[in-house]
């Protein structure tokens, strides 16, 4: 008997897509929660090595957005202590710098979001998530032209 093997990709399997779906999802109510977040990389983790490679692939994404959401906390909380300081010293002037910690907070909230869609809309194509990569937008009555190089 001789095996074959299918080079294609191939979409997650029911049960991994469906796990990764949730992981999004728990991501996306860690929002309000918090704690909904923790157990969304746990069970990332659980089950990053039992599932298809697409679905693995999406659990490593999740796993990276959590640890990368953990860092940046961490860097704004100690930001909020040292500001809170520098305020208290300066009899409230460095007050205005509070303003840095709650940009880094936006900008935690708004790339986690981005990249929960993206996750969520990569899955659900049955594609694995290559971080800075846009699916090109093509319709039947739109279709993109063919790139040409100039002749000289």
């Amino acid at each position: 008997m001789e095996a074959t093997t299918n080079s294609t990709p191939q979409a997650p399997s029911g049960e991994g897509r469906n796990l990764a779906n949730i992981v999004y999802i728990l991501y996306l109510v860690g929002f309000v929660t918090g704690l909904t977040a923790l157990a969304g990389v746990v069970m990332a983790y659980m089950n990053r090595t039992t599932s298809d490679a697409v679905a693995a692939n999406h659990f490593e994404h999740q796993i990276a957005i959590f640890w990368r959401g953990v860092i940046i906390m961490v860097i704004n909380i100690v930001l909020y202590m040292l500001i809170g300081a520098l305020s208290f010293m300066t009899l409230g002037i460095g007050a205005i710098l509070y303003i840095v910690p709650l940009a880094l907070g936006i900008y935690w909230f708004v790339w986690t979001l981005i990249r929960v869609i993206k996750g969520m809309n990569a899955l659900g194509r049955g594609e694995t998530f290559t971080p800075g990569s846009t699916p090109a937008i093509t319709t039947a009555s739109n279709p993109q032209p063919e790139r040409q190089e100039p002749s000289l």
